[in-house]
């Protein structure tokens, strides 16, 4: 792992759409929100059902009566289940002002992308079913939550600059720039800061415990280092 101490590098095109994310996001949503919290702490509990040799504690996880047939429709429970959580009363006790929706889609489509990356690796584009759930179990059980919130933060980060670039029209106002600039917002840009994330997010053990707080905060802290770097 590269050492924390090592400038984070970034493509122009990334640091722009991220300057523009941040003035965009007023309310800090980005880093602090509800189903990102959600997401980075169903990690673990999935990762260790998925290891137990009986299917019926992850179908107990996911409220379910019986095994999904495959990758999508084991994502399609995940992501039910994820959405149900949110969608409980929030806590009135005045603590509670990180739960916003603002990223709720980016947040639920990087862990669908996660869990993909983990348990379909080797995905083709007129598969849409995926394998088996008990492939898919397997996998996932081999996986270490750290691959989890590594590849989730990835592509979350990653839905946000596509996003951006989509919606100020990048494209258009330059149509010279290379066709690889918006594949490697996700593969290079995206995962160059997730890499970084978990890796301040290791340091704070003891001041946050626990890994969704660590990572928002690393997110935060990412973020503020963007707002100040050059695009030159």
């Amino acid at each position: 792992m590269a050492s924390i101490d090592e400038p984070l590098v970034l493509s122009r095109t990334a640091l722009a759409l991220l300057q523009v994310a941040r003035e965009d996001d007023r309310s800090g949503a980005m880093a602090d929100n509800a189903a990102l919290e959600a997401v980075i702490e169903f990690a673990e509990p999935l990762v260790w059902a998925c290891r137990d040799s009986d299917q019926s504690r992850l179908l107990k996880l996911l409220n379910l009566d019986s095994a999904p047939r495959n990758f999508l429709g084991l994502v399609a429970a995940i992501l039910r289940y994820i959405r149900d959580q949110l969608d409980k009363p929030a806590p009135s006790d005045g603590l509670s002002t990180h739960f916003v929706r603002d990223f709720d889609g980016h947040v639920l489509e990087g862990f669908a992308h996660a869990l993909a990356d983990l348990a379909w690796p080797d995905r083709k584009g007129k598969d849409f079913d995926g394998p088996s759930f008990d492939e898919c179990r397997a996998r996932l059980a081999e996986s270490d939550v750290s691959e989890f919130w590594l590849a989730t933060t990835q592509h979350y980060l990653a839905n946000i600059l596509q996003h951006y670039f989509a919606a100020i029209r990048v494209r258009e106002h330059f149509r010279n720039l290379d066709p690889l600039v918006e594949a490697n917002l996700r593969l290079k840009d995206a995962r160059a800061i997730a890499s970084r994330v978990l890796l301040i997010a290791s340091r704070m053990t003891e001041r946050e415990p626990s890994p969704s707080a660590r990572i928002a905060e690393a997110i935060n802290s990412v973020l503020q280092w963007v707002e100040g770097a050059s695009t030159e």
